[in-house]
């Protein structure tokens, strides 16, 4: 037997070790056939399952892949207008608008008094990062016709501005404004296009929009203030002419000719110092007239002319003395207090 060389080098060793037995040399037939057939096998279960996870045949693709269309986001913001939704024009607004007149309690109001239909926006996917969208639609009883500014907003489009932005800084000293019976709290509001019906949460004030019919029928940041008239309720008319009656009724109790603090007064050089009698004649409420005094709306000015007849004694030509019975009519002019519910004669 040959001895081993120690002088061989070591990788001389390692490739004449033994080799493992080959698999596919020793294996019988059928183990070579149902190697492949397993691996096409599990192949195809992978597909399977890959595909059970998307929706076959489905042609949507991902959000992020592409860019919302223009047209699309203008129909979505007209849409949701329209169907009282607040949150979907919010999200197709960009900036998105927040504030108490962008809900779908005031959207709803809105529409109810004057309802966006028969909506038509024509096709324009956009280009750039601004761009137009041409529509027309009815707006309540107004036929319009206009083009909705859009921008690029994270990559998607839209409607740039989607509420309208009104100045009311103006019209803050009227007591208790208020747009939808909700306070307003802030120079500029914003709303959805639509009517705005702008009060007062004061129960002797009425606000009254001179304008109200011209309400803003697209989204715009440069509205403008809006014209208001402020009018006098039928609570606030009846506490001022209350009021001023009430003072009237205590002047009957006067027994001098020319009292103070009162309206009424008689001239007669023969009458005596012994008590006169008063008398309102008829209701004095019919002939008081009230309007605002000052620009504050919390004074009024209460006027106008009130009959008395006065009883009182007089002495004669030749010293008799009797009674006598005059008609006075006197002219009232005072202001009313709101606020403290009091009234004075100017």
């Amino acid at each position: 037997m040959a001895k081993r060389r120690a002088d061989v080098p070591d990788i001389w060793r390692l490739t004449t070790r033994r080799r493992e037995p080959n698999v596919a040399r020793n294996a019988p037939p059928w183990v070579l056939v149902a190697i492949p057939v397993v691996l096409l096998a599990a192949v195809l279960g992978l597909a399977y399952l890959v595909q059970g996870i998307d929706a076959p045949h489905s042609s949507a693709r991902p959000v992020a892949s592409a860019p919302s269309r223009a047209d699309d986001v203008v129909r979505t913001y007209l849409h949701a207008l329209a169907t009282s939704d607040a949150a979907a024009a919010i999200t197709a607004s960009s900036p998105a608008p927040s504030g108490p007149f962008v809900t779908n309690a005031v959207l709803a109001a809105q529409q109810r008094m004057a309802p966006l239909r028969d909506i038509e926006v024509s096709e324009n996917g956009g280009s750039g990062s601004r761009d137009d969208v041409d529509v027309q639609y009815a707006f309540g009883t107004r036929h319009v016709r206009t083009r909705i500014a859009v921008v690029k907003s994270h990559g998607r489009w839209r409607v740039q501005d989607g509420t309208v932005a009104i100045d009311v800084r103006y019209a803050r000293d009227i007591p208790g404004l208020s747009v939808w019976g909700r306070p307003v709290t802030q120079d500029v509001i914003y709303v959805f296009p639509g009517p705005v019906p702008f009060g007062s949460t004061d129960p002797n004030l009425a606000v009254v929009d001179k304008d109200a019919e011209d309400f803003a029928v697209e989204p715009t940041v440069g509205w403008g203030a809006p014209n208001l008239d402020v009018e006098l309720r039928a609570a606030g008319r009846a506490r001022a002419i209350a009021a001023t009656v009430g003072l009237l009724r205590s002047c009957q109790a006067s027994v001098r000719l020319e009292p103070s603090g009162c309206p009424q007064r008689a001239y007669d050089y023969e009458a005596l110092g012994s008590p006169a009698t008063w008398r309102l004649v008829g209701d004095p409420a019919r002939g008081l007239d009230v309007t605002f005094d000052g620009p504050t709306y919390r004074r009024v000015r209460v006027s106008g002319d009130v009959r008395w007849t006065v009883d009182y004694a007089a002495r004669r030509f030749g010293g008799a003395v009797d009674r006598k019975q005059a008609e006075v009519t006197s002219f009232v002019d005072g202001t009313f207090d709101l606020a403290a519910a009091s009234f004075a004669l100017d």
